[in-house]
């Protein structure tokens, strides 16, 4: 691998790197990976683009993280509540929280939904905070008033963009999937397309 990186002209930052086994089997023997007498380390979860994935595939390294974020920007707007009104607070909201529901949400939010519960959790608490409603009120018109979307639709909306952009080819290359490797299945009875990959 390092004659390979060397004769191609490339670098690797061997200090920042490391490998992950995917799939059910993890627990079996770690793979010998030396590069340049190097050890690479392996890790059960790693940072990729601000995105953590583990080895299990199961997104809770990354929702947990995301819920640490959202935890401290939900404390930030209690502490104005009190000081500034609704619009503003739906201004900090977008600005400040919405940023990490989004980022890649169409990835890790479609885990099950028992992982994503106290993201859902978070977004309804401070959809009360700007509204000034209590705790144990209902967040459905709370919602539809501000015009902000649930967590479960961004990560709909997020998908439903995706695969418009795959039909009409118009993806990163590495990304867009050859047109003869997709099935294109038309469901008269849900309304909406199913892609299956081969």
């Amino acid at each position: 691998m390092y004659k390979w990186f060397c004769v191609n002209k490339l670098s690797l930052n061997i200090a920042k790197t490391n490998y992950i086994l995917f799939g059910r089997y993890t627990h079996q023997q770690d793979i010998a990976n030396i590069i340049n007498n190097v050890t690479i380390q392996r890790v059960q979860a790693t940072n990729f683009l601000g995105v953590l994935i583990d080895e299990s595939l199961n997104w809770k390294n990354h929702i947990n993280m995301v819920k640490s974020k959202l935890s401290k920007v939900a404390s930030v707007i209690y502490k104005v509540s009190h000081c500034i009104d609704h619009s503003r607070m739906r201004t900090l909201y977008c600005s400040l929280l919405l940023p990490h529901l989004m980022y890649c949400c169409e990835i890790w939010g479609n885990t099950h939904v028992t992982n994503i519960q106290c993201i859902i959790l978070i977004q309804k608490r401070v959809i009360r905070l700007i509204h000034g409603a209590n705790r144990w009120d209902h967040t459905n018109n709370l919602f539809y008033e501000y015009r902000i979307l649930k967590f479960n639709d961004i990560v709909e909306l997020k998908t439903i963009l995706f695969m418009f952009d795959a039909y009409h080819n118009v993806l990163p290359y590495d990304l867009q999937f050859v047109r003869e490797n997709i099935i294109y299945e038309r469901s008269s009875n849900i309304g909406y397309s199913t892609w299956l990959s081969y």
